[in-house]
């Protein structure tokens, strides 16, 4: 009889580990969706923050100069209304950086100098690109980097290798390129666009 009771108990333990652990894996790309969503508020919150109380510096000092951001606090804010994404961008594209926001590729140029790329997740991590793929020819794409805002025409979406990094070299013209994962370990998604307007 006790041999029985430790054989059930043992095996209640088995199973209760098989489910916490089955909840775990279940609610991982949630966690990381709200994860990734507290973190792009606080940054978003913190640019925001930052261009008031350097906007108010100015007035106050009566310059006209643009307020300067910390690059470490959020690089850009990139706004793609086409597919509702409003997110900021941080410097650098690490797996810790991206678990935050898209981030920038910072071997490519800044905004209007070259061809700017930028990477984000299309699942979890709140999934900034998560409709990438639903944009087209024409579509509009908006930088805002020191001060600027930089607006683009979407010229081409395309499919390309996993392995492809001539996507985010110089294409002779001011570009921004958007690139994600596909679910498909071979090929990424990437987007250029070409600048026709910076104000």
């Amino acid at each position: 009889m006790t041999r029985s009771r430790r054989h059930s108990v043992k095996w209640k333990r088995i199973a209760n580990i098989i489910i916490v652990t089955a909840a775990v894996v279940a609610l991982y790309p949630l966690l990381t969706d709200f994860y990734a969503w507290y973190q792009q508020s606080q940054l978003s919150k913190q640019y925001h923050i930052a261009i008031n109380t350097d906007n108010s510096v100015a007035a106050a000092s009566g310059e006209n100069e643009s307020p300067v951001l910390d690059p470490e606090l959020v690089w850009a804010m990139l706004e793609i209304p086409d597919i509702d994404v409003e997110s900021p961008v941080v410097k650098g594209t690490s797996q810790e950086l991206l678990a935050k926001a898209p981030g920038w590729y910072t071997e490519t140029a800044l905004p209007g100098e070259g061809n700017t790329a930028i990477a984000g997740h299309r699942t979890m991590y709140g999934a900034p690109f998560r409709n990438l793929s639903k944009l087209k020819p024409g579509s509009i794409i908006i930088l805002t980097y020191d001060q600027s805002t930089y607006r683009y025409r979407v010229v081409e979406v395309a499919l390309i290798s996993s392995n492809d990094w001539s996507v985010i070299k110089d294409v002779g013209y001011p570009a921004l390129t958007l690139t994600t994962c596909t679910g498909n370990d071979e090929k990424r998604l990437a987007v250029r666009a070409r600048l026709i307007q910076e104000e």
